[in-house]
């Protein structure tokens, strides 16, 4: 279950590649372009909730594993015994990150790869219309908020797992 910062980062991922992201009057100003932009919205799509149902899994697992913890040292834990699992479940939770910032990269960069891959194929058979210039405008609004999207999910993974690292 997300907690409400995830719930909230849903939401802009929804706001950004979901079907509203694509409404009629954007529809109608991209014209010919308009599928072009689908595909792109799919993959963003797909890809922001794959990072953001990650990170939860990351969240999950240091839960799972702070509980396993201190289960071994309940009743008999001292303040060394604490801060060795303090230090491990941080140390877990800092590969997490490392892990979710690679992923966000790896978002950016299918992102424009897809962009390129539109260009290529379809630039062609359009050409430098207004239209073809609106859909590269929108891409480059998606892909600026996909990065600080991206930074918004690795700082509020790193919210809760200090929070649950310290509890």
């Amino acid at each position: 279950m997300p907690t409400a910062g995830f719930s909230t980062l849903y939401r802009r991922v929804a706001d950004l590649f979901g079907e509203e992201a694509l409404n009629e009057e954007i529809s109608q100003s991209l014209g010919e372009t308009t599928p072009l932009a689908r595909l792109f919205q799919e993959r963003g799509l797909q890809n922001g909730e794959r990072i953001l149902r990650q990170a939860q899994k990351f969240l999950a697992t240091l839960t799972t594993r702070r509980a396993k913890l201190l289960e071994r040292v309940t009743g008999g834990a001292d303040w060394e015994d604490m801060e060795e699992i303090r230090e491990r479940l941080g140390e877990y939770a800092d590969e997490c990150s490392d892990s979710l910032q690679e992923m966000g990269e790896t978002f950016v960069a299918l992102l424009e790869n897809q962009r390129t891959e539109l260009e290529e194929k379809h630039q062609a058979t359009l050409g430098h219309t207004e239209q073809w210039l609106r859909f590269e405008r929108w891409i480059d609004e998606k892909l600026e908020r996909v990065q600080e999207l991206s930074e918004e999910i690795i700082e509020q993974f790193d919210e809760e797992a200090a929070t649950i690292s310290q509890a």
